[in-house]
């Protein structure tokens, strides 16, 4: 199976490689990716598919943190 530039799983990815980068102080990598998670999410929100989550929450918890 082929996983493209849209693909939830993707967005799942992103989403901790996001945190990862928050944690290590690379603030604007982690923003980028962050909106990148946003951009996926948003392009299957209408997707009926449960199997397919991803869980933004953590991503937004210290927004503080995502600003330089």
């Amino acid at each position: 199976m082929r996983v493209g530039p849209d693909h939830p799983d993707l967005a799942q990815t992103l989403a901790r490689y996001a945190l990862s980068l928050q944690e290590t102080k690379r603030k604007s990598e982690a923003s980028a990716m962050r909106t990148r998670v946003e951009q996926i999410v948003a392009k299957n929100h209408d997707s009926r598919s449960t199997k397919h989550t991803v869980d933004v929450r953590n991503l937004d918890r210290n927004s503080r943190a995502w600003r330089e």
